[in-house]
Order: structure tokens, then C-alpha cells, then sequence
């Protein structure tokens, strides 16, 4: 009986290291993928900064732009960056904008708070296209070329190839704008 029980209690045992075995390896891939970069810095003009958790850090050619990172401009500044599929964008001076990873089979997004950027965005995935926020609209972009404004009180969309949806956020009215079109959105009208 004894032999037993020691068998038992070693299988058990066995059993508990392979569980933190395979808890670390989840956290690992988990850790490794929430540290993907997003994009890459391809075009700097100034000192633009890139504010990624508590740290304040230079924006070069070459900075990779990871989920949760906010990059922002000063007057004169501008920062072009590189997503993998080829999309491109380009964030204008006095320009603050937040990255944010794909989630839940969602598509790239962006959150821009103030300022402006154009994008020429490749063919997205179906059913995961980019999505830019700004505090009064949302842009969905499955691939095309635009201007994007946000001011404190409407955000301007100018299509130059394409069709790109804009929502006021307020209650969610949408509509498609095509190319050499223009949309403004406020909390009151679209």
C-alpha cells in the first residue's frame, strides 16, 4: 500500500510541474505576442515622441511602434510609419495618436485624440478592417488613400481613392465617403 500511495503521490506531483510547465509556456507565447510591433518608423522630420508605458523615447527610422505606444508631434514635426501589409501612415505636426494591436479578430486601430494624418492603407482582411478613432468619429478603412483631421469640436475625412466609412460616435449615424469626397463629423451633424 505504501508503494501505491508513493506512486500516487509522485504522478500527482508529476502532474503539478507539467501544469506550471505549460502555464509558463502560455504566459511566454502571450508575453512574445503582446510584444510584436505593430509598425515601423520609415520617414522622421523633428523630435517627435513616443510615450510607451512610463518611458519618454526618441523617435528614429527604425523605431518599432508596439500596442499601447503614443506617438505625438510638435509644430514642424512629422513621423511616417509601416505597417507589414504595406499600409502607411503618415501623422502631421501637432499630431498625438495611441496604436493599438489587433484584438479579438479586429483590425489594426488607431486612436488619434488631435491633429491630422493621411494613410494609404492596403486591402485589409475581410471582416478585420483598420479603424481610426478620434474623439468624435470612427473611420473604418478596408484600403484606400485619405486626409484625417481631429479637432476639439469635428473631425474632417478627405478620400482621395477608395471609400472609407466615418461614424459620429455620439449616436453611431454612419456614412460611406468615396473618393474625391469629403465628410465633417461633429457631436451634432454628419
Amino acid at each position: 500500500k505504501q508503494a501505491q500511495r508513493r506512486r500516487s503521490q509522485r504522478r500527482g506531483w508529476w502532474g503539478a510541474v507539467a501544469m506550471v510547465l505549460l502555464m509558463a509556456a502560455a504566459g511566454a507565447w502571450w508575453w512574445q505576442m503582446r510584444q510584436q510591433p505593430l509598425a515601423v518608423v520609415k520617414e522622421v522630420a523633428g523630435a517627435p515622441t513616443l510615450l510607451r508605458g512610463s518611458q519618454i523615447l526618441s523617435v528614429n527610422v527604425g523605431t518599432q511602434l508596439m500596442s499601447g505606444d503614443q506617438l505625438s508631434t510638435l509644430p514642424e514635426e512629422s513621423v511616417t510609419f509601416a505597417y507589414d501589409d504595406g499600409t502607411q501612415v503618415q501623422l502631421s505636426s501637432d499630431t498625438s495618436a495611441a496604436f493599438h494591436g489587433e484584438t479579438s479578430g479586429q483590425g489594426k486601430r488607431v486612436v488619434m485624440s488631435l491633429g491630422a494624418l493621411a494613410a494609404e492603407v492596403s486591402p485589409q482582411p475581410p471582416g478585420r478592417p483598420m479603424r481610426i478613432e478620434t474623439p468624435l468619429a470612427q473611420i473604418t478603412v478596408r484600403g484606400t488613400v485619405f486626409w484625417l483631421a481631429a479637432e476639439e469640436r469635428r473631425t474632417r475625412l478627405d478620400v482621395t481613392e477608395g471609400v472609407v466609412e466615418i461614424a459620429r460616435k455620439s449616436d453611431g449615424k454612419s456614412i460611406p465617403v468615396a473618393a474625391r469626397e469629403f465628410a465633417v463629423a461633429t457631436d451634432q451633424s454628419l
